[in-house]
């Protein structure tokens, strides 16, 4: 019977934070699609054709491997939390950048991510690092996520409750990279989608109550 009622008891905390922050918990925004799964070395050609008509930057490859111009990969992008859609709150949660990206040629020599900024928020060392540890040959389709330390949400609510305004993101890959499997004088590449997002803390909370109960249990 004490189980039971501790089960029960356990079972409508879960629920009443799950009400409280339900608003919070499973926030999702996603620029683009993603075309293709972890480690894919998809041909230029059908690249091409999976992201042919989304939007920009998310439609095209940028840059060029060969130029001797600088002609690195450069792009901007912006997440709209004005609609609402990542209903997440600011202060309470961890929220996560996760980017698919192809041709980035993390494997050529020093580092390819010359920038990643969230309005300003620098996540340039944590992505070189994560694009160094795997991925990243050439013509190589690889996803990728950064922790953010916060949300730097501008012209908006940086607070509790919902956030909302712009996070404007540019990325930027350094010269060298490769091409054909040797390396190349500038880099190019392409960006699939972007997702800003918050997990989901469900599990958690249900180890939580197994523990209780089986403490209950020992008791008795």
């Amino acid at each position: 019977m004490v189980t039971h009622l501790l089960v029960s008891a356990c079972a409508f905390a879960f629920c009443a934070v799950g009400a409280a922050r339900g608003a919070f918990i499973g926030a999702s925004h996603l620029l683009g699609e993603q075309d293709f799964q972890d480690g894919d070395i998809p041909d230029p050609n059908s690249y091409l054709l999976a992201n042919l008509g989304e939007e920009s930057p998310f439609d095209r490859p940028w840059g060029f491997d060969t130029s001797e111009l600088g002609n690195q990969f450069d792009v901007s992008f912006s997440f709209d939390l004005f609609g609402g859609q990542p209903r997440g709150g600011v202060e309470e949660e961890t929220w996560f950048l996760t980017l698919g990206l192809f041709d980035h040629d993390s494997q050529a020599a020093g580092d390819q991510i010359a920038e990643l900024s969230l309005n300003g928020l620098d996540m340039t060392v944590e992505l070189n690092a994560l694009s160094e540890s795997y991925g990243g040959g050439d013509a190589q389709y690889n996803v990728y996520t950064v922790e953010l330390p916060f949300l730097p949400i501008e012209d908006g609510r940086s607070g509790r409750g919902y956030p909302y305004g712009m996070i404007d993101v540019r990325l930027r890959f350094a010269a060298g990279g490769l091409f054909g499997g040797e390396p190349s004088p500038s880099n190019g590449g392409a960006i699939d989608f972007a997702r800003l997002w918050v997990p989901s803390p469900g599990g958690s909370a249900l180890l939580a109550i197994v523990g209780v109960v089986v403490m209950a249990r020992r008791r008795r």
